[in-house]
């Protein structure tokens, strides 16, 4: 993939204000990704495409692949056109309701890594939705954690009842992510 497309996409995006990842995130994720090199990813939320595109296009030489999902119509339409021009043939993409789908019959296997950025009051169910499509050597990635906290207080009570360890990352000034690999999550 043409780098300049990805680049192009962010200031496309960013001039339409259709949100994206921050670029701190963008940095982290890059780090994370190259470091934990990820088989099999589910991404929740894709809007555009922009962090779908950008994930993809790191580990694309090594056989990994995304599948993609996003609620909204229109930024499904957007999405797939974006992945098309972007000529990767790692990522699937499916329009759908996330709660409503049967994750597992789109899956080619376990997920090893997890990006959520979906609509922030449904973090904990779409935890619960996948938590039995993770790999053992899982990450899960809540995005806008900082941000929208008060609408995550469903998944601070989930991981306090399961006792499950995570970490809150600042990223940005005002934002940043959850993180977790907590094995209780399969308890």
């Amino acid at each position: 993939m043409d780098k300049n497309f990805l680049n192009e996409l962010k200031v496309d995006c960013r001039n339409r204000k259709i949100p994206i990842i921050s670029d701190n995130t963008e940095t982290f994720l890059t780090q994370l990704l190259l470091t934990h090199k990820p088989q099999f990813c589910l991404e929740i939320g894709s809007a555009s495409g922009y962090s779908s595109i950008m994930m993809a296009s790191l580990l694309a030489n090594r056989g990994w692949k995304i599948l993609t999902i996003e609620r909204a119509y229109p930024s499904y339409k957007e999405c797939i056109a974006n992945i098309t021009a972007s000529k990767l043939r790692n990522i699937w993409s499916y329009h759908w309701d996330t709660l409503a789908l049967d994750i597992q019959r789109l899956s080619f296997g376990k997920f090893d890594f997890v990006f959520i950025d979906g609509r922030k009051s449904e973090y904990r169910e779409y935890i619960l939705k996948c938590k039995s499509l993770v790999a053992r050597n899982f990450i899960i990635i809540l995005d806008d954690a900082i941000l929208y906290a008060n609408k995550l207080q469903s998944v601070y009570e989930f991981f306090s009842k399961k006792q499950i360890k995570y970490e809150i990352k600042q990223l940005d000034a005002d934002d940043g992510i959850i993180i977790t690999s907590d094995p209780a999550l399969f308890s």
